[in-house]
Parts: structure tokens; sequence; C-alpha cells
């Protein structure tokens, strides 16, 4: 049997988190760093597929990393597959990174990128057959 550090907790509520399990007690459960697991429809050229999303839980609304589930709002605890752990290892640490809490980065976004995406538009305006310069 193949076992990881990483458990996939599903609760009453419907959600899904995956976490280290700390302690499993009779009355409780103590998990850190939950993360909430929802399944997403992505379009590829082969057509839809379901794709895995990781995101933070309760972290946004608390700077605690542990936390107590109550056991009666536990349906099933199993461990997560190793594709699933390192995926989750890879999330954490972009979550933990300094370099990751700036959504957007200056060098990204430079003046003359700016500039160019403004001539872009202007030359698709100019080739539109139309009486005003407004896009809607």
């Amino acid at each position: 049997m193949n076992v990881t550090p990483y458990k996939i907790v599903k609760l009453t509520n419907g959600e899904d988190i995956i976490c280290i399990v700390k302690n499993e007690l009779e009355e409780e459960c103590e998990v850190s760093y939950p993360l909430l697991m929802q399944t997403l429809p992505r379009r590829t050229p082969e057509g839809f597929v379901e794709s895995l999303s990781l995101s933070r839980w309760l972290q946004p609304f608390t700077e605690e990393s542990l936390f107590k589930i109550k056991s009666d709002n536990i349906i099933l605890m199993t461990d997560a597959s190793p594709g699933l752990c390192k995926y989750y290892e890879y999330v954490l640490w972009k979550i933990e990174s300094p370099d990751t809490n700036d959504v957007f980065n200056e060098k990204d976004f430079s003046k003359e990128e700016k500039s160019e995406d403004e001539e872009v538009y202007e030359e698709l305006l100019e080739n539109m057959d139309t009486d005003s310069n407004s896009v809607h």
C-alpha cells in the first residue's frame, strides 16, 4: 500500500481539500496547509477536459496554518496519489514564494509593449469599415 503524507478529505458541505493530517482524534482532526480542490472544465483542441485547481481554503482569512475539523464534518479521508502530492507541493511552494505575491510584474507591462498594443488596435480600427473609432 502506497502511504503518502498528504490526505484528501471530503467534507459534509461538499468541499474536498488536500492537506497534511497532524492528528486524527475521535472528536476532531487536526490538519495543516489545507488547499481546496476544484475540478474545472477546460477547452482543449481535443475537446473539453476536467482540470484540477488547488486554492487556499481558509488562509486568505487567517494567518493560521493548523486547523481543527470536527469528525462529524468529515465524510471520508484517503491518501493522495503521488502525482497529486507533487502538484500539492508545487502549489504550496508557489503560494509561499515571495515572488508570487505580486499578481502583475511591472517588467511584464513595459511602456514599449503598451505602445505596440495601441498601434495594433489603431491599425485594426483603421481597417474596419465604420464611421466611428469607438469599439463596442
